[in-house]
């Protein structure tokens, strides 16, 4: 396991890959401090009032996405959706530029190509076939998790990090906001995160091809299954009469990912975390099954 080990880290380390994700990540992010500066000095040329008005009608629409049956409405692609961006004297934090990024899906769909293409160049390479009678195949899944978990963190590490010396550079000032709120939220996204990256891995060992866990997986940070999920839910309220409580959406690690801002904001984090935790056990299950009784 040592040696797998030494050799997914090497790996790791020389992928090309996933320095380029890194690189748009850490160029997003800068977009970020920017947009916001254009959008304030914006609100400042129409007058205060002008600007008054349109925080308030934000307000109203922020208040139809926190509504548990409008949820589903706030899907795809967001930056600054929340209305305290809009608000007057308001004081972006690193923390802010963190959840707002988390939030647009763009890591997530940074991740899910990475990740993809990762365990993918092991069967191309041959290096699967050429072990295969040496190790476990347990123990290669695993060492493939560890790095994928390794890239989640070196992503939030990198947006956190450009944030703050973005927000130095384009507002002057540093503000980090709670420390132990970005790290617990840190924490949090990570393990959505890796939930919602198990799904296509799985997917991959099963099928043994690229394209499909690819497309699903990007379909699924754009917010596509979430789509799919409305519709399912729409299905089942009109022919088997089931309850509107019931939201399909909810036991998808990406939805999560989507409303953390205002899951952690109200501190329901109970139920993602569990569900998660139960979708990683079962994708593992899944892949190291796939891996055992393939053909390597």
């Amino acid at each position: 396991m040592y040696n797998l080990l030494k050799y997914e880290w090497f790996r790791f380390k020389k992928n090309k890959c996933l320095i380029l994700i890194l690189l748009i990540a850490a160029l997003w992010t800068c977009f970020q401090p920017i947009t916001y500066k254009v959008m304030k000095t914006s609100f400042q040329e129409y007058g205060d009032e002008q600007a008054e008005g349109l925080s308030e009608a934000d307000d109203e629409a922020v208040g139809e996405v926190l509504d548990e049956e409008e949820k589903e409405d706030s899907i795809g692609f967001t930056v600054m959706g929340s209305s305290k961006w809009y608000s007057k004297g308001f004081k972006p934090t690193v923390f802010d530029y963190y959840v707002s990024l988390i939030t647009s899906m763009i890591p997530a769909l940074l991740l899910v190509i990475f990740t993809i293409l990762y365990v993918k160049q092991e069967f191309i390479s041959g290096f699967v076939k050429s072990i295969g009678a040496y190790i476990k195949m347990s123990q290669l899944y695993l060492a493939n998790m560890l790095m994928i978990a390794l890239a989640v963190i070196m992503m939030n590490v990198v947006i956190i990090g450009v944030s703050a010396l973005a927000s130095v550079i384009v507002e002057g000032y540093l503000i980090w906001g709670s420390i132990g709120a970005l790290l617990k939220y840190s924490l949090y996204v990570t393990l959505l995160s890796l939930a919602f990256l198990a799904i296509p891995v799985a997917i991959f060992y099963i099928v043994r091809t690229g394209t499909l866990p690819m497309v699903l997986g990007i379909s699924e940070a754009m917010m596509g299954t979430l789509v799919c999920a409305r519709v399912v839910n729409l299905l089942l309220r009109e022919y088997l009469k089931v309850s509107d409580d019931f939201q399909l959406s909810d036991y998808f690690a990406v939805y999560h990912l989507k409303m953390s801002e205002f899951e952690f904001a109200k501190n329901a984090v109970e139920k993602p975390i569990i569900f998660a935790i139960i979708g990683i056990v079962v994708c593992s299950v899944a892949s190291m099954y796939a891996l055992k009784k393939k053909d390597v």
